[in-house]
């Protein structure tokens, strides 16, 4: 589990509270842009139940005419991607989530691709990152 991410994530969740937020089985799920972001930090894996709680944040997200996306930061969960996909899901966004150099400024980035070693890339650094964070979106890509 990537802790420092998870408190990263939970940091830029915070910094819209007036967005709706609600708990679901240990997904923070977050209204925003005409989606329902599920942030599944805080969930230990278990195959046998996640599809059904995909199906409960559709079902969720469907009620209030939204679509729903899944945000999934590097080193948290590791087989959700593949239970993501084999419930018609693909990755549509990814990002990096950083944190500055000077002071804990939050800054939220997105690229085209991401970062596949361990060391900070030097892009990153050159844009005052000290500590950054893949992230992918997965959205519904078929029905």
């Amino acid at each position: 589990m990537n802790e420092p991410a998870i408190k990263l994530e939970e940091q830029i969740i915070s910094m819209f509270p007036e967005q709706e937020t609600q708990i679901c089985q240990g997904w923070i799920l977050k209204k925003a842009g005409g989606n329902l972001c599920i942030y599944p930090l805080y969930y230990k894996f278990a195959r046998d139940d996640t599809p059904e709680k995909i199906r409960r944040c559709e079902e969720i997200a469907r009620q209030d005419g939204m679509g729903c996306v899944f945000r999934i930061v590097e080193h948290t969960n590791y087989y959700l991607s593949a239970v993501l996909e084999d419930c018609g899901y693909g990755v549509c966004r990814c990002g990096v989530v950083g944190i500055c150099g000077a002071g804990d400024k939050r800054v939220e980035q997105t690229v085209v691709d991401i970062p596949g070693v361990e060391d900070l890339p030097e892009e990153y650094r050159q844009a005052g990152f000290c500590r950054a964070y893949a992230y992918q979106v997965y959205q519904k890509t078929e029905d």
